[in-house]
């Protein structure tokens, strides 16, 4: 039997090693080269738009653009590509583009989608720009472009799953606002601020910084504005009870902020604070099975609470935003 292991065991050593040798030789018994890293600075990453919001009117000569389609790279440089960029518009009838990227108004309205696609390598990069079409003769020159906040409001706001207002501020040259502007804005980091394509608003996700980007495109004239944004810590948090021990947990909010509490055992949950004197509303006696309360805290500060029935405690730790 110890002879039988033996030679099992040999078999198998020599198919293993005869496996590798298969795998290191090529046609010419050459060991196969690992292939190079690519690199970045010619890498084909993205297709960019030199336009992304264009507002044009049916009356010439406000009523075409050139659109320009950039390949970068995966630093963002421009490449030299030669690949052919297909045009297309979602709505003909009132937009057309050309096969080189002439952008012609046709009729009124607003949304039109313009599309730039390349195939590169069997990966195809897409980038879109939305078009606005006035019927307007004389149209006005745009002048001031901004979405910096009006003071005293400031560019930061709390984490929370509630989107914010951020309106575009567009005008022409004598301080008048421009109506129906097409808008486009993007984000440096969509995971602390994510922005809606055409602007208007801001959901902030997480605590940190973002730099927010804005551009139009209105009768021939081109603005952009650009806006350092912070995120600071949640205004809303939610503590979900589970049955047993260990199920409190520690929440960081801004002052202000509003805390959750929701029970999901089968039985009432109290929850019960070592200082409550900065919390209005107070301790809470009794949860019911599947219900919510909750609890706001205008106060910075670190405010324990326990809870006898679910055999836990944690805290809410309030930082001054």
């Amino acid at each position: 039997m110890l002879l039988g292991a033996r030679r099992g065991t040999w078999w198998v050593g020599t198919l293993a090693i005869v496996g590798v040798l298969v795998g290191l030789v090529g046609c010419g018994g050459d060991p196969v080269a690992p292939r190079p890293a690519p690199d970045p600075s010619q890498l084909y990453w993205a297709l960019t738009l030199d336009h992304r919001a264009v507002t044009l009117s049916t009356v010439a000569p406000y009523d075409t653009i050139q659109l320009t389609a950039i390949p970068r790279t995966a630093l963002g440089s421009p490449l030299a590509e030669s690949a052919s960029v297909v045009f297309a518009s979602t709505n003909p009838q009132n937009v057309q583009v050309s096969p080189t990227g002439l952008v012609r108004a046709l009729s009124p309205g607003d949304g039109t989608v313009v599309t730039a696609t390349v195939t590169v390598g069997g990966v195809t990069h897409a980038d879109t720009a939305v078009v606005n079409v006035t019927a307007t003769a004389t149209p006005p020159v745009l002048g001031r472009f901004s979405i910096h906040p009006i003071p005293p409001d400031s560019a930061k706001r709390g984490a929370t799953v509630f989107p914010y207002p951020w309106p575009v501020v567009a005008a022409d040259t004598s301080g008048n606002l421009i109506p129906d502007l097409a808008t486009a804005c993007t984000s440096s980091d969509t995971t602390v601020v994510r922005v809606l394509p055409q602007c208007g608003l801001i959901f902030a996700q997480h605590p940190g910084h973002a730099v927010i980007t804005a551009s139009a495109t209105a009768y021939g004239v081109t603005k952009a504005d650009t806006l350092d944004f912070t995120v600071g810590e949640w205004l809303i948090a939610a503590v979900d009870i589970s049955q047993g021990a260990g199920s409190l947990r520690d929440v960081t909010i801004a002052s202000g902020g509003t805390v959750f509490w929701i029970n999901q055992t089968t039985q009432p949950i109290d929850i019960t604070f070592d200082d409550s004197t900065h919390v209005p509303g107070g301790n809470i006696a009794a949860l019911s099975p599947g219900s919510l309360d909750i609890r706001v805290f205008p106060v910075p500060g670190t405010f324990t609470y326990h809870s006898t029935a679910a055999q836990a405690s944690g805290a809410i730790i309030v930082v001054n935003e």
